[in-house]
């Protein structure tokens, strides 16, 4: 009785060979190819057919015993065994080796590939070993000189040993493809089933032997040997079936304590599939459970497989499931091809499968589906199926008893979920404003009763716009969630921190008994978000402008955080990252601000735009190297208007849009007007906005074509934001192509970093002024200023220190190896007409200065600084078209 490979515990046939079998196949391939050359150049012995009746006679016997095979269950594995060593027997001493052969081949590949369909590397695997155990079994019987046709006492003990270590080597080479599916020795099952394989080998062979005896003394009652061979067979059949009906009871048992034993019905579910798994030896169980057809999302489907307890929820497969079980009023018999639905849960060709409905008060709520068995050999017959049917009906009464409870505990949860759901953000997890607004109202009734103070602070995050369209929606998830637990991080307890919506946040203070408690939490939750968040490969600066409110026992609560939002404006309007307190009145700041909104929107059409502009200096020989164009707003009932009161207002309304044309067209203008040697270039300012649009450099490209302007000699200023924007870092190459420089102002306070400045096209660095003011004083002021020259000179990069106010500053910074400079010190922002007299001035004083040049002192000489005191150099406070 020979093993079949794949029959215990895994079915490589439904699934991709490994590496290591398929690497098995082929040593034995190669091993069987000479060893069945060996065997087919054999001599016959004398008296042995050779003709086509014997090997048609011989292969069918094979063949049957491939096709009627037995069934053994042992523990846990399923093992099936066949009874070829009777024609094996019969042919070795009967026919030919190479009738033998031929007709073992040609037998079994017909039962393997016609009976039980097997892929092609099964075949070849069998195939393979069959030629190795006959000619192992003729070589040894050989060996030993057993040739008569008869055998005596010596040949019958011979043949014996020969079959037995044919069977031991089929044993082992099954053992072999079976552990290399499993990629593991554990759970093959070679020692647990040898001794049941050996005894049938020793039955099988003592048959084969009587069949050879019959063969040659009376061949007219050969056919009496068929009786010992069906009874042999039918005692195997009824000793496998007698331990099925066995194991059936036993599990039935189990399964009434399981259900019983489990204080959870799905832990109860889950013990049970898997204790069905085993006792059917199939791939996997099933249980899918709908509890109301009205509520068709609500489901739970349970899977039992190799692979271990899985919970899915395809609502889509549960349906065309239980469509299938309500067709029938107890356990059937299906296949794929007889209803395609069954497609998405098992292969095409899986074979016959068990469904079972499970009905409650007779309406179908679930199914009980059993895959194939794992064992080609193995069929599902009528005992399997009422097994499984009186298996449903127990889980049906159970999942009726457990429905009630499983619909309190579900309505429990959802009511905590939803409750959570209701008052708190989903991605900070914070309380959001619902709750807020609850807990500041009871904050307030308090404080009535109390008399007791408390504040509010209103938060939003500075050009949170920029991280979003530059960076991307997730990492601006990341940084709300971040800065969401760096505000829990200064609270005390009692505090309550929530997410309002968008980029906005705000903190309750219930007790505040002194205002510096509330500005001490404020500072700390401002110096937190100023700290730069590392988010996956970016690092992301970011700040906040926080606005605070207190509130007292006449307090409104609406109000209260009303004033907070206000205040939290004045801080954006005043420059951003910072905090302010509330008073009366910013109401009128934000009427004023509202008003500026609407006013600089059709400012440039209405004359009331201008454009100054301030020299950029060379720090060693105190010649003009540039002029940066800068905004200036002359409204006709306020008079002038700072640029960082409005700019940042052009931004939000579009209207930067019309500024930056204007200031580009002027600066055209002016840099017709001077001769390259005066004026070699103009600055302007771009936003991000503008980059954004595609036509923009064509804009700067016509425009600069229109006044006859070489484009070497414009230089667009960007600010460190617009480096993570990749539109913006487009426009800038497209300017670059085109033919115009550009700047980086404001370096070293935004987000540049040294790949960004190998990479990007640049061609100026301007420093901020924060990084010049005490370079007189601080060595390490002096010394980061040098740093970065250094770095613009090895990059190739022109380096302008913006903000130069005194003498020693200019001086200090040629020292340290600034190529130029701009500020008050040189010149103060002034109109076109004032520009070309001052280039005028300058031109004829150097037309008489000797040779050598009077450079910078002569310069600072020939233009006294400003008498006013802490003059800031050409503000621009953020990405703007001329400030």
């Amino acid at each position: 009785m020979t093993g079949n490979p794949a029959d215990v515990g895994r079915d490589p046939g439904r699934l991709a060979l490994p590496n290591a079998m398929t690497l098995l196949i082929a040593v034995l391939v190669m091993a069987a190819v000479p060893v069945g050359v060996v065997v087919l150049r054999l001599e016959p012995a004398r008296g042995q057919a050779r003709g086509l009746l014997a090997w048609v006679l011989l292969g069918a016997a094979f063949s049957r015993s491939e096709v009627f095979v037995v069934q053994v269950h042992v523990r846990r594995d399923s093992h099936s065994f066949s009874m070829a060593e009777v024609p094996l027997v019969v042919g070795l001493f009967l026919v030919t080796p190479t009738v033998l052969l031929c007709a073992a081949l040609g037998g079994t590949a017909s039962a393997l590939v016609l009976h039980r369909h097997q892929q092609i590397e099964k075949v070849i695997f069998n195939l393979s070993r069959l030629i190795l155990e006959v000619g192992l079994a003729l070589l040894l019987l050989r060996s030993a000189g057993v040739s008569s046709r008869i055998p005596g006492n010596r040949d019958v003990f011979v043949v014996f040993a020969v079959t037995l270590a044919c069977s031991l080597v089929g044993a082992l080479l099954v053992s072999l493809v079976i552990a290399s599916v499993q990629m593991s020795w554990k759970g093959v099952g070679f020692i647990s089933t040898l001794p049941l394989s050996l005894f049938g080998t020793v039955t099988s062979t003592a048959l084969g032997l009587v069949a050879v005896v019959l063969g040659n003394v009376a061949p007219a009652t050969s056919w009496l040997l068929g009786v010992p061979v069906a009874g042999v067979f039918a005692v195997y059949l009824a000793w496998t079936r007698q331990s099925r009906r066995l194991e059936s009871l036993g599990f039935l048992y189990r399964t009434a304590q399981l259900l019983q034993e489990h204080a959870s019905i799905d832990d109860a579910i889950v013990a049970l599939l898997a204790e069905t798994r085993d006792l059917l030896k199939t791939h996997s169980v099933e249980l899918v459970y709908r509890p109301s057809p009205e509520a068709p999302a609500m489901h739970a489907r349970f899977t039992v497989g190799s692979g271990g307890h899985v919970d899915t929820g395809d609502t889509a497969m549960v349906a065309r499931l239980l469509e299938i079980a309500a067709m029938s009023d107890g356990a059937a018999l299906l296949t794929v091809a007889d209803h395609k639905s069954l497609a998405g849960v098992f292969p095409a060709d899986a074979g016959v499968c068990i469904m079972a409905p499970l009905k409650i008060d007779g309406l179908t709520v679930g199914a009980f589906l059993v895959s194939p068995p794992l064992s080609e050999v193995a069929r599902f017959s009528e005992d399997e199926r009422r097994l499984v049917d009186t298996t449903a009906a127990a889980l049906s009464v159970s999942l009726e008893n457990g429905s009630l409870e499983r619909s309190l505990g579900q309505l429990r949860t959802l009511e905590v979920q939803l409750s959570h759901q209701a008052f708190h953000d989903p991605l900070t997890e914070l309380p959001n404003r619902a709750q807020f607004v609850e807990r500041l109202t009871q904050v307030a009734a308090d404080a009535q009763a109390a008399q007791t103070e408390f504040a509010v602070l209103f938060i939003d995050l500075d050009d949170f716009k920029t991280v979003n369209d530059s960076l991307g929606h997730a990492t601006g998830d990341a940084l709300l969630i971040e800065v969401g637990a760096r505000i829990q991080r200064y609270l005390r307890t009692g505090d309550l921190a929530a997410r309002l919506g968008g980029d906005e946040f705000a903190v309750l203070l219930p007790s505040v008994t002194d205002h510096q408690v509330a500005r001490g939490i404020t500072d700390r939750i401002l110096e937190a978000l100023s700290e730069p968040v590392a988010i996956g490969k970016y690092t992301v600066s970011v700040s906040a402008s926080i606005g605070l409110a207190h509130g007292d026992a006449t307090t409104e609560p609406a109000r209260l955080l009303e004033g907070a939002d206000v205040a939290m404006y004045s801080a954006k309007a005043a420059g951003k990252g910072r905090a302010v307190s509330f008073h009366a009145n910013m109401h009128r700041d934000i009427m004023s601000r509202h008003e500026l909104l609407q006013d600089i929107r059709g400012a440039a059409g209405r004359g009331e735009l201008s454009v100054e502009y301030q020299p950029i200096v060379n720090l060693a020989s105190g010649a003009v190297e540039s002029a940066e164009a800068l905004i200036r707003w002359d409204h006709p009932h306020r008079g002038r208007i700072a640029p960082e009161m409005f700019i940042f207002l052009a931004e939000e309304n579009r209207a930067i849009g019309d500024i930056t044309t204007l200031v580009l067209r002027d600066a055209c203008t002016q840099l017709r007007r001077h001769d390259e040697t005066l004026l070699p270039r103009v600055n302007i300012n771009i936003s991000g906005r503008d980059l954004a649009n595609a036509d923009f450099a064509a804009t700067v490209t016509r425009a600069l074509s229109d006044h006859g302007v070489d484009p070497g000699r414009l230089v667009c200023e960007i600010t460190e934001s617009l480096l993570l924007d990749t539109r913006a870092i487009g426009g800038l190459t497209a300017l670059r192509d085109a033919g115009v420089r550009v700047s980086l102002d404001d370096f070293g306070t935004g987000y540049s970093s040294l790949h960004m400045l190998r990479d990007l096209p640049l061609d100026q660095l301007k420093i901020a002024q924060t990084f010049i003011d005490d370079i007189e004083e601080q060595t390490r002021a002096l010394a980061f200023v040098q740093a970065i020259a250094t770095l613009g000179a090895t990059l190739g990069l022109d380096v302008v220190a913006e903000g130069v106010e005194r003498p020693g500053q200019a001086e200090a910074l040629r020292v340290a190896g600034c190529h130029f400079g701009q500020g008050y010190v040189f010149a103060r922002p002034a109109p076109p007409d004032d520009l070309a007299r001052r280039l005028h001035d300058l031109a004829t004083s150097r037309s008489r200065q000797a040779p050598d040049g009077g450079g910078l002192n002569d310069w600072l000489n020939r233009h006294p600084a400003p008498s006013s005191s802490h003059l800031n150099g050409a503000p621009n406070p953020g990405n703007r078209a001329g400030s």
